[in-house]
C-alpha cells in the first residue's frame, strides 16, 4: 500500500511540475515555445525515471518513510522542470523557487503530525546542509567570475531543505563529477568557451537522481 501511495503522490508531484514548465515555455518568447514536441518528449522520459525511482525507493528501501521518499521524488520532479529551463534559457524563474518552498512546508506540516520526536534532528540537518550549500555557492559566486547564477544558489538552498546534510553531500559529490564531464566536453568540442557559462541544473538533476538510485539517500 505504501509504494502505491508514493507512486500516486508522485504522479502528482511531477504533474504539478511539468504543468508550470508547459505554462513557463508559453509565457516565455523565446526558441523554447516552438518546442513542444521536445518538451513533451523530455517530460515523458523523466516522468519514467522518476516513477521508477519511487518504486524502486519502497522495494529496496523498506525502511523509508513515505514523507523521506517523497521528499526525494518531489525535489527530483521540481529539478527536471529547473533542468529543462536552465539549460534552455540559463535562468531558473523564482516561481520555481517558490513552488519548492511550498511543497517542503506543506511536507514539514505532515511531519510535524506524524514524526513528532524526529523531526526536530531532521530540520537540523536540513537547515544545516541549506545554509551550507548557499554559502559555499555565494563564496564559489564571489571568488570566481561566471562560476555560478543566482538562480543556482536559490536552488541549492532548496536542495538541502529537501536532502539533509549526509543525501546532499551524496547528491554534490556526483552533480561536480558530472559538471566537470560535462564541462570538458563542451570544451573540447568547442560549444563553449572557458569564460562562458554553462548550465548547472542539468548537472544537479543527474547528480540527485544518481544518487537517489545507488544510496537511497
Amino acid at each position: 500500500m505504501g509504494s502505491l501511495h508514493i507512486i500516486w503522490i508522485t504522479l502528482l508531484l511531477y504533474a504539478i511540475s511539468t504543468i508550470y514548465l508547459f505554462l513557463y515555455c508559453e509565457d516565455e518568447d523565446t526558441e523554447i515555445v516552438a518546442q513542444k514536441k521536445v518538451i513533451g518528449l523530455y517530460a515523458g522520459s523523466m516522468l519514467l525515471i522518476i516513477v521508477g525511482m519511487s518504486i524502486y525507493l519502497c522495494i529496496m528501501y523498506p525502511e523509508n518513510s513515505l514523507l523521506f521518499n517523497m521528499k526525494r521524488t518531489g525535489l527530483t520532479a521540481l529539478l527536471t522542470t529547473a533542468a529543462f529551463i536552465d539549460y534552455k534559457s540559463y535562468k531558473i524563474p523564482n516561481k520555481l523557487i517558490l513552488i519548492g518552498m511550498l511543497l517542503r512546508i506543506s511536507i514539514l506540516g505532515m511531519e510535524l503530525l506524524t514524526d513528532g520526536t524526529e523531526i526536530k534532528w531532521t530540520l537540523i540537518s536540513e537547515i544545516v546542509a541549506a545554509v551550507g550549500l548557499f554559502s559555499a555557492a555565494m563564496l564559489c559566486r564571489v571568488c570566481i567570475k561566471n562560476s555560478i547564477g543566482f538562480g543556482d544558489i536559490k536552488l541549492f538552498l532548496i536542495m538541502g531543505l529537501f536532502l539533509g546534510v549526509n543525501s546532499t553531500m551524496n547528491a554534490m559529490f556526483l552533480t561536480l563529477v558530472i559538471s566537470f564531464v560535462i564541462a570538458v566536453i563542451v570544451l573540447i568540442c568547442r560549444k563553449k568557451g572557458r569564460k562562458d557559462m554553462i548550465p548547472f541544473a542539468p548537472a544537479i538533476l543527474l547528480g540527485t537522481v544518481i544518487s537517489i538510485y545507488l544510496t537511497g539517500m
